[in-house]
């Protein structure tokens, strides 16, 4: 079922005092990205599209990503299409089920 739902996405980065972007063009992003709504119904009532955790993935260069809310995978989906480690959790087991479907889809994306 779908329903009305935000059209923003809260975006956190927990780093150590070391971190730095990737280079100085990412951060030229700005603090608001407009991106669009998910369109596809994996079945989870807020899923976000790919090119979210994607534009953050790249801009960081971050290797290793934890989603302690994965809800339908979309940050796991983007962190395996980068070749990048990523580690889900979610206290609903159909979504931890729904995520694990859309990554055994997930071909590697070539960079």
């Amino acid at each position: 079922m779908r329903m009305f739902c935000s059209v923003y996405e809260w975006v956190f980065l927990f780093a150590k005092p070391a971190f730095s972007l990737v280079d100085h063009s990412a951060s030229g992003m700005g603090n608001v990205w407009r991106l669009g709504m998910e369109t596809r119904d994996y079945g989870h009532p807020a899923a976000f599209p790919v090119s979210l955790p994607i534009r953050v993935l790249t801009s960081t260069g971050a290797s290793r990503i934890l989603d302690p809310f994965m809800g339908s995978g979309t940050t796991l989906v983007a962190a395996k299409q980068l070749g990048r480690l990523g580690i889900g959790i979610d206290i609903e087991e159909r979504f931890c089920e729904m995520a694990a479907k859309r990554l055994e889809a997930v071909q590697p994306m070539l960079v």
